[in-house]
Formats: C-alpha cells, structure tokens, sequence
C-alpha cells in the first residue's frame, strides 16, 4: 500500500453538502472513510432519507431544518471544522460524482510542499468528457470572466472539489447562499493574494441525477457577483 501522510489525513476534515442525496451518500462516506477519519456531513432540509442513511455510517451529520442553499451548508461545515481547529477542508459532493479516490491527490500536494498551501482545486476541464454541454460551456465562461477579473488563470470555477486552507476559512467570508458561494470564495481569495493550485480530476456524471441547479437563477447571482467585486474598490471590505 503507497504511503499515506497520516499526520496529514487526521488535522483535515471532508465536508459533504447533501441534498435529497440517499441514493449515494452512504457509498461516498464509506470510500470517503477509508482515506480520512474525519467526515462532516451536512444535510440541507432534504426530504428523502439522506439524514438517516448519514447517521447510520457513524460519522458526524449536521442537519438544516429546511433546504438553504449550498452557499450556506458549506458554511455550516467551515464554521464546525473552525471550531474543532482542523488545519483544514477537503469539500466534495455527496451524489458520487467526484472520485473519492482522487483525495489522495489533494494529500500528496500537502505532504510534499515546502510552504503552506491556500487552495487546491479540483480541474475536470482538461478533460471534460460526459460533462453536459450547457455545464461545460457554463463552466468555461465563469471560469474565464474569474480568470479577467483576478488576473490569474482559475480553470474549473464551479468544481465543487477542493482543499481550503484553516487561514483562507479564517479570513475568506462569502455571503452567497447558492452555488454560487464557490466562485465567491475562489473571486474573494484571489483578490486578497491567496495562492490557488488546480489539479487535474476526473468528469463524473450520472445521467440519472437531477441537478438542484438553476441555470438562470446562478447566472445571475453570477454576474451580480462579479459586478460587487468592480464595486468593492477596497478588498478589506471583500472579507
């Protein structure tokens, strides 16, 4: 078996956002635990089963009361992994989507660099195949518009897959309650100098899954977004 950093894997935690997710959230946490030991799952008000079929693994679940959004049941996650003082999160979604194998990549980086790391985020766009076309043109423009505004190359603005640093949650505040709370944290840290590193992943979909995303609604909170950064001349006030 390759070497592991375990020193690493235990100060890390893998947050889970979950929503209506029963169908494979117990798979993604039993493959998330045999790599690390700390998983947070947070389930979003969902109406199925999600929150049982959670707690039944034995890890630590945290439940929203109604559905309110991704923006704000990643918070949830930061503010706990704040509080038990892990150097760190690894986020991925709770419908298999994300090769939960591939966190050993994220580890790897840890373990080997000379310095601390801010950001490692998850690429699928080096090799998009299965990525839904609307999704991938979508994911492109974003990731461009991003890249013009902070001046540095973001390849995959809406991967979901991603290692923030304790300092980047300590300091890095976003105020979105939708998915679109992911590109917000990618625009905020860019513009107050925190390093971003990508990481080739792999393109996973399901053609069985609904997406909770609404293609107009995150277009334009997008922009909205995006427009406040031009606003905000002072990058204190981004915090």
């Amino acid at each position: 078996m390759r070497f592991v950093n375990k020193k690493i894997l235990n100060k890390i935690a893998i947050i889970i956002p979950a929503y209506n997710e029963e169908k494979y959230i117990e798979k993604t946490i039993k493959k998330c635990l045999k790599i690390v030991p700390n998983i947070i799952v947070i389930d979003d008000g969902s109406k199925d089963l999600t929150y049982s079929v959670a707690k039944n693994t034995g890890v630590l679940v945290k439940r929203h009361k109604f559905n309110r959004g991704k923006g704000v049941t990643l918070r949830t996650g930061f503010n706990y992994a704040l509080k038990r003082d892990f150097t760190g999160v690894i986020t991925l979604d709770a419908d298999s989507q994300h090769n939960v194998d591939e966190i050993i990549k994220f580890i790897d980086i840890l373990s080997s660099s000379k310095k601390d790391i801010d950001i490692i985020l998850g690429n699928r766009m080096d090799n998009p195949k299965g990525m839904p076309l609307i999704r991938f043109i979508a994911n492109k423009f974003t990731s461009w518009l991003i890249s013009k505004r902070v001046n540095r190359k973001i390849p995959d603005a809406q991967s979901g897959f991603r290692y923030i640093s304790k300092k980047v949650l300590k300091n890095i505040k976003t105020k979105s309650n939708g998915f679109e709370a992911e590109s917000e944290l990618l625009l905020k840290a860019s513009l107050k100098g925190y390093e971003i590193l990508s990481i080739p992943i792999s393109t996973i979909y399901h053609k069985d899954i609904i997406s909770n995303i609404n293609p107009i609604r995150e277009a334009f909170m997008f922009f909205k977004l995006l427009i406040q950064s031009f606003l905000l001349r002072d990058n204190k006030k981004l915090k």
